[in-house]
């Protein structure tokens, strides 16, 4: 089987983080149905998008499963700005923080995730790179295999 890094790949011991670099709306389908099939129903959803991206468009997908958005910045280069995600999953009426750093939103979300839901990292290739090296920095285990 082939695994590359940073595709539906989860992290920690009971698979606390999924990270995705899906950051379209083909790939953020596909995380949607991956979802599914492991009956995952409610998630928390840490994201940020690069470029010039539509969040209405491109995060559409996920607005269901999503129990809070997290808001962050794209690490590296032009992003969408956070009040835009914030202003998305407010019309979605979906509970929403900004957040100034990746880490910041991260570290929110596994607090208000605790034992019960997943966190989902997703939007932007940038993102989820940052956010990975911030987990084998810190010594998290993969859950690849599991």
């Amino acid at each position: 089987s082939v695994v590359w890094p940073g595709r539906l790949e989860w992290w920690g011991p009971s698979r606390q983080v999924l990270l995705d670099v899906s950051h379209n709306y083909a790939g953020i389908s596909c995380l949607a149905k991956y979802l599914d099939e492991q009956n995952i129903a409610q998630i928390h959803l840490v994201t940020g998008l690069s470029g010039q991206r539509d969040p209405a468009e491109v995060l559409m997908p996920l607005a269901k499963y999503a129990v809070t958005v997290y808001s962050v910045p794209v690490p590296h280069g032009q992003f969408v700005p956070t009040a835009q995600l914030v202003a998305w999953a407010e019309k979605q009426g979906l509970p929403v923080s900004a957040f100034v750093t990746a880490d910041e939103g991260l570290s929110a979300a596994l607090e208000g995730a605790g034992d019960k839901e997943p966190v989902v990292v997703c939007g932007s290739l940038y993102l989820v790179a940052a956010l990975r090296q911030k987990m084998l920095d810190e010594k998290w285990k993969s859950a690849v295999g599991l």
